[in-house]
């Protein structure tokens, strides 16, 4: 198991090319790839894991940078994969006809896995919860992840940040809980191929037949590429964190070409649904 980004590779270049076999009943090839870089550089591991992948498996990879995507620019079609931050992902699939993929953080086809209780509101009710002295709890954004960062709410000050943004906003709220460890695992069609750990304690590893259960689960209902996160609590219980979409998706270290791969599965995905997409909340 690889589990190090090698941000001091960034700026490398390629190794000799790898051939890779595509898995029985994978979509079409794409011809080529587009990678996000900022001022010349790689704008983060992501974009380098992602174009040393392709690269590795011979696929044609090109540059650019944000303006030129912003401005119309770039030709991009289905076969033209496009890396680069969520945002930037997101608009090169707008215009493809893509809507944006909802996929809510903790499904709630993966309730049994959880391992606290979640539910939906509104940052209006959490306000209201906390002119009076509420309980501790877990607040992230619903559906724009960029919004406000997520965070426990345990007082009125821990609220002053999004004071900015409507009681109308969605927000998930859960019970908090002490992780020890964080991992990450990569599921590419229904399997899973890589692990990266990403806080806590490195050498507490999540149950892997927790995570087995919950990517079978999930199975067809799932994104063809994703990744789902996994931690340790203090009581030695493996319970969900969160999942995360495929097309723009934090690598942790795995292999190059895995990586490469699970952003392919997921855009072909995208590419074949176009207008309408498949909810995968299950």
């Amino acid at each position: 198991m690889w589990v190090g980004c090698r941000n001091a590779e960034w700026r490398g270049e390629p190794r000799a090319h790898a051939v890779v076999v595509r898995a029985e009943g994978a979509s079409p090839m794409i011809s080529s790839v587009f990678v996000q870089k900022l001022d010349g550089a790689f704008v983060s591991a992501n974009s380098y894991a992602a174009w040393r992948g392709f690269t590795d498996r011979g696929v044609e990879t090109n540059f650019y940078e944000w303006p030129v995507l912003r401005d119309g620019q770039l030709a991009i079609g289905a076969e033209t994969l496009v890396v680069g931050g969520a945002g930037a992902v997101r608009y090169a699939l707008s215009g493809l006809g893509v809507q944006s993929p909802t996929i809510d953080d903790l499904p709630e086809i993966l309730s049994e896995f959880r391992g606290r209780s979640v539910w939906q509101s509104s940052l209006g009710d959490v306000r209201a919860l906390y002119n009076e002295q509420g309980p501790s709890v877990f607040v992230k954004p619903l559906r724009d992840p960029k919004a406000f960062p997520a965070r426990v709410i345990s007082a009125f000050h821990d609220i002053i940040p999004s004071a900015h943004l409507p009681d109308e906003m969605p927000v998930l709220v859960s019970e908090p809980v002490d992780f020890i460890s964080e991992w990450r695992f990569f599921v590419l069609h229904q399997k899973v191929v890589g692990a990266g750990w990403y806080s806590g304690e490195p050498l507490r590893f999540p149950d892997s037949d927790v995570v087995e259960a919950a990517v079978r689960v999930w199975g067809a209902n799932a994104p063809a590429g994703y990744g789902i996160d996994f931690g340790v609590i203090a009581d030695g219980r493996t319970v969900l964190v969160e999942v995360n979409e495929g097309y723009s998706l934090g690598c942790l270290g795995v292999r190059p070409i895995l990586y490469s791969q699970i952003l392919e599965a997921r855009w072909n995905e995208l590419m074949a649904a176009r207008k309408p997409i498949r909810n995968c909340n299950g």
